[in-house]
């Protein structure tokens, strides 16, 4: 299934770089994510944790009627995971979203789709302060499905909002517990003045 909605979404992009000539620009965000567990997992409440990376965006020249197209590749660390009463299960992850923005023209106003992969750095478990490293029982890749909206402003400056929907389980086992992830947060286009936003 990630092969099915990864591989047409990176030769859209292709195509997207070879045809449209985009304006390529590069920036940075930072916010905070608010993850749980979702699937066989029950009394899982949310943990909060810092999200923070560095991003490029290919906006296009060719616009479709009242709406612009933009890709933005990302790459984030993401701390992600769930509590559950004295337990704490905390997971990083170098996040690589592929969003496909479609802004309203001359209001810096968007809402964006894409796949996400991730790649897990780090898995500890806290039980009544006691830490165990569960890594090894914890798949190495996560693939979520990302839907959000934000605004951007003239000036590069920008607020944002997503939820991403973990698709494939974490746990090795086959135990049925999925990532489940809203975060919000600010970012920035460097060099940015472009007022069709």
């Amino acid at each position: 299934m990630q092969k099915v909605i990864t591989l047409p979404v990176v030769l859209l992009l292709f195509n997207f770089i070879v045809r449209a000539q985009p304006i390529i620009s590069f920036g940075a965000k930072a916010g905070a994510n608010f993850s749980t567990f979702m699937g066989e997992v029950e009394g899982s409440e949310a943990l909060i944790g810092p999200r923070v990376g560095g991003l490029v965006s290919f906006a296009g020249t060719n616009d479709e009627g009242f709406l612009k197209n933009v890709f933005q590749v990302e790459v984030l660390y993401s701390m992600q995971g769930a509590k559950s009463g004295d337990d704490k299960t905390t997971l990083s992850y170098i996040n690589v979203p592929v969003m496909i923005q479609r802004y309203i023209k001359s209001t810096g106003l968007y809402f964006e789709t894409g796949p996400q992969v991730g790649f897990l750095i780090s898995a500890k478990d806290k039980v009544n302060g006691d830490e165990t490293d569960v890594k090894s029982q914890l798949k190495g890749f996560d693939f979520s499905l990302n839907f959000g909206l934000g605004y951007r402003f003239n000036s590069g400056f920008g607020l944002g909002a997503r939820y991403s929907l973990g698709v494939t389980p974490i746990n090795k086992s086959g135990y049925d517990a999925h990532n489940a992830v809203i975060s919000g947060g600010i970012f920035y286009i460097f060099g940015s003045n472009d007022s069709s936003y």
